[in-house]
């Protein structure tokens, strides 16, 4: 990681001084109708309730940056002031690497899309941030002193995340997001770049816990093992994709699927379950090729992939994830048919919604 980290300081600093903040109608509304303190009665001065946040979800695929108007007191996201992302790939690089340690250029590329997006965030003058790093950061031997210099460098407290932790950020996302949610009758499952979680809350001990599938097959992994496993190439994609590969790849979901799912959640998908789908793979491949509003069936994956077979990457339009947008939808349809999934009703949320709102990350 030699000569990566020079200073960043000086070029926030200018970029800053050339931003001229405007108020934005939503926050002069929340300004106008939610007063930012509450009364205390055992302190002589109210208590702050509204801050202005700014949460990174670092991912293994795309990092992603909120920034939001948050009531602390009541735990409620009042209003959305920026969502923006970039697109650094950090599990591909990963699984090209001889030693699981990330490329000084993807290192470089993260580095940089974080200045980008904290340059972005400080025209809304947050008083905090906050950030988590998930799977190829756990992966990854040299992600700890990279994320340790980022922190002194660009003041984002990002920490490294275990799949539990994910799994339970990712419940958070999507109750910010969903009012009529019923968190008892609920599996929110998430899927990424580098793992993928199943969550629903249970009864443990006399107290409600959740219970978080870990699954390590996500969309950069399913992606790579259909190239190297069964068209055995070393290609970067698997398109054009024939027939009997898509048999093969939806056979080898479908298996991991029921070996690994345990039955507590098996159980929750047969008492009727709403299942929300939230994270990349859902909220954009998915949901952007079905072309819908809220939610999908397996007959609506089918069609995706249908409409893909045979076809190589200029034919699809070689967008900046035609490869992925080939295998993700094949991944989902292996789980809902092994685990009789028969509806996913999408989410737009990431992990940062839950950061948002979640004072285990934030400064007490």
């Amino acid at each position: 990681m030699k000569n990566i980290f020079t200073s960043a300081s000086q070029t926030l600093r200018l970029w800053a001084a050339k931003i001229s903040v405007t108020l934005t109608a939503s926050l002069i509304l929340v300004s106008c109708t939610s007063s930012p303190y509450k009364t205390n009665p055992l302190q002589d001065k109210p208590v702050q309730c509204l801050f202005t946040r700014a949460a990174l979800d670092i991912g293994s695929g795309e990092t992603k940056l909120k920034v939001a108007r948050v009531n602390v007191c009541i735990s409620q996201i009042e209003a959305i002031l920026l969502e923006s992302k970039r697109d650094v790939n950090f599990k591909e690089d990963l699984q090209h690497s001889k030693n699981s340690t990330f490329s000084d250029s993807i290192l470089e590329a993260g580095r940089k899309a974080l200045i980008e997006l904290k340059i972005e965030a400080m025209a809304f003058k947050p008083e905090e941030y906050t950030s988590v790093a998930t799977s190829a950061f756990r992966d990854s031997k040299n992600a700890q002193p990279y994320i340790e210099k980022l922190n002194l460098e660009l003041g984002l407290k990002i920490q490294i995340i275990s799949q539990q932790e994910e799994g339970v950020l990712g419940f958070y996302s999507a109750r910010s997001k969903v009012a009529q949610m019923d968190p008892e009758k609920s599996l929110v499952w998430d899927i990424g770049g580098g793992s993928q979680q199943m969550i629903i809350q249970a009864e443990k001990k006399k107290s409600k816990q959740y219970s978080v599938y870990e699954g390590k097959l996500a969309s950069t992994s399913f992606k790579n093992y259909i190239t190297e496993k069964i068209q055995k190439t070393s290609k970067s994609t698997p398109n054009p994709l024939m027939r009997n590969q898509y048999n093969l790849a939806l056979v080898h979901a479908q298996n991991i699927a029921a070996k690994t799912v345990k039955n507590e959640f098996k159980q929750a998908i047969q008492n009727k379950y709403t299942v929300y789908g939230i994270g990349g793979v859902h909220n954009y491949s998915l949901k952007g090729q079905i072309q819908t509003d809220s939610t999908y069936t397996p007959e609506d994956v089918v069609k995706v992939i249908e409409n893909r077979l045979g076809k190589t990457d200029e034919e699809l339009g070689n967008a900046t994830h035609v490869a992925t947008d080939t295998s993700n939808p094949i991944l989902v349809l292996g789980f809902m048919k092994a685990l009789g999934i028969n509806k996913v009703q999408v989410v737009k949320v990431n992990l940062a919604d839950g950061l948002l709102i979640n004072h285990k990350y934030w400064t007490p």
